[in-house]
């Protein structure tokens, strides 16, 4: 069973699983930075340090969003990969 694993992840398709998840990232990242603007420009154009903070939370949800989604990505083609060699 598991020299089944170590081939499937040897098949893995990294470039999908890297497109996959940079995409799943600009998604998250501007949804929240839809709900953090205001803090942002007042970032940009007065100084005010509590865009900082908002801009560090808005990049923060977008990498684990990425991350969550290459674990997805990776664990089905893994699973469809195992399938696939048992038949």
């Amino acid at each position: 069973m598991s020299s089944k694993i170590f081939s499937a992840i040897k098949d893995l398709d990294i470039k999908d699983i890297a497109s996959r998840a940079a995409w799943t990232a600009a998604q998250a990242f501007l949804a929240v930075l839809l709900f953090t603007a205001e803090p942002i420009l007042d970032l940009l154009f007065s100084g005010d340090p509590t865009g900082l903070y908002a801009l560090t939370i808005t990049t923060v949800i977008a990498g684990a969003a990425a991350g969550l989604s290459a674990v997805k990505t990776i664990l089905l083609s893994v699973i469809a990969d195992i399938k696939q060699k048992s038949v």
